[in-house]
């Protein structure tokens, strides 16, 4: 969306042709598929389980913001950020419906 609004060019998208799927079974139990091969057992929940923990708390804030103000935004003269401000906002007026 970023680059669209921006002009740029868009990244061509490109599937995994290998995932892991993962579903719990509801008895502290999960089973998986790989490559074509299938697993099961309390291990499998538990590499489920630690794998969504860890995607939630990209999400929280106390992590969410942890690199706040790392980041330099602008230039100096502060000129590129409003330009490409004003840039997006012409784009985002072309799209309102």
């Amino acid at each position: 969306m970023v680059s669209y609004i921006l002009g740029k060019e868009l990244a061509k998208y490109v599937p995994q042709s290998g995932f892991l799927s993962l579903l719990m079974t509801g008895d502290g139990k999960a089973i998986g598929t790989k490559f074509g091969i299938s697993f099961c057992g309390r291990w499998v929940w538990h590499m489920k389980d630690h794998i969504d923990v860890g995607f939630m708390k990209l999400f929280y804030a106390n992590y969410l913001f942890k690199d706040h103000g790392t980041y330099e935004v602008q230039d100096e003269s502060g000129a590129q950020l409003a330009a490409e401000k004003a840039h997006i906002n012409e784009r985002i007026d072309k799209i309102k419906v």
